[in-house]
């Protein structure tokens, strides 16, 4: 069996429209409080099978973001 894990920043380093908490579409954020990450789970057991488990701090992931790790 193997096992792997990475864990990225992902962190904007410039304001960003902010999302959740009702309409925000004229939020934008002005600091940061807490950095945002991304993390990676794959593990593959002795007959060929992997399984991965992607965590983002964020609400939502756009398809030209997401397919390419679902790939």
């Amino acid at each position: 069996m193997k096992i792997g894990y990475s864990r990225i920043d992902i962190t904007p380093t410039e304001p960003v429209p902010l999302a959740g908490y009702g309409n925000t579409s004229f939020r934008i954020s002005q600091n940061v409080l807490s950095p945002l990450c991304s993390a990676c789970l794959v593990i593959t057991d002795d007959n060929g099978n992997t399984a991965m488990l992607v965590h983002n701090d964020l609400i939502h992931s756009a398809d030209w973001f997401a397919d390419p790790i679902r790939q």
